[in-house]
């Protein structure tokens, strides 16, 4: 007699459980924020060992990036690469909200072609400069 109790129990409580209306899941989806690079502009020219600024728009930044840190590296893009200079970022660990991060330019190569390459959760590239 017992067991047909806890039987009947066990049975209601499972039906009261799956009566129990389920909330509805939000999708986890990846955000992904691209903001124009506004400078450098197409033919600058930044010089070697001085303090360079680089500014994007942040007039669209979700809410979900305002918090967000991110890294800028020098490029040097060619037809099928971006040639990204992981290993020696110019800044890192900046704020995107801020909009804009100064560094000091030093121990690059001279030439024409490049682009900075703002990664946070995306990467976008600047128009292309000249180092001098």
């Amino acid at each position: 007699m017992n067991f047909f109790i806890c039987l009947a129990v066990l049975f209601m409580s499972f039906a009261q459980v799956l009566s129990f209306p389920t909330p509805p899941t939000r999708r986890n989806e990846f955000i992904a924020w691209a903001p124009h690079i506004q400078t450098p502009v197409k033919s600058a020219t930044w010089y070697l060992n001085t303090v360079q600024n680089v500014t994007w728009d942040v007039s669209d930044i979700p809410e979900e990036k305002r918090f967000s840190n991110g890294t800028l590296v020098l490029a040097r893009p060619k037809k099928y690469n971006e040639h990204l200079d992981l290993e020696r970022p110019l800044a890192k660990d900046f704020p995107l909200s801020r909009g804009f991060v100064e560094f000091y330019l030093s121990n690059r190569t001279r030439g024409q072609g490049f682009a900075v390459c703002l990664l946070g959760d995306s990467g976008n590239l600047s128009e292309l400069f000249t180092i001098a």
